[in-house]
């Protein structure tokens, strides 16, 4: 099957074809993270992907 081949989700994702990178963090993450109101803790991104919630997330710290 072709999804089970690894060259072939190499290959969408560095064409930019995976389909499920929205190009920015998710509204629904964003809104979730924007009530949290202990911001000195851990949070773990599982498939971060591009890492788009990663980087909203540091850019609304106060490292």
């Amino acid at each position: 099957m072709t999804f089970l081949d690894k060259n072939y989700w190499s290959e969408r994702y560095s064409s930019g074809k995976t389909g499920w990178d929205i190009g920015l963090a998710s509204t629904p993450l964003v809104q979730y993270l924007d009530q949290i109101v202990k911001r000195d803790i851990s949070i773990l991104i599982p498939g971060a992907g591009s890492g788009h919630e990663v980087f909203m997330i540091l850019k609304n710290s106060k490292i």
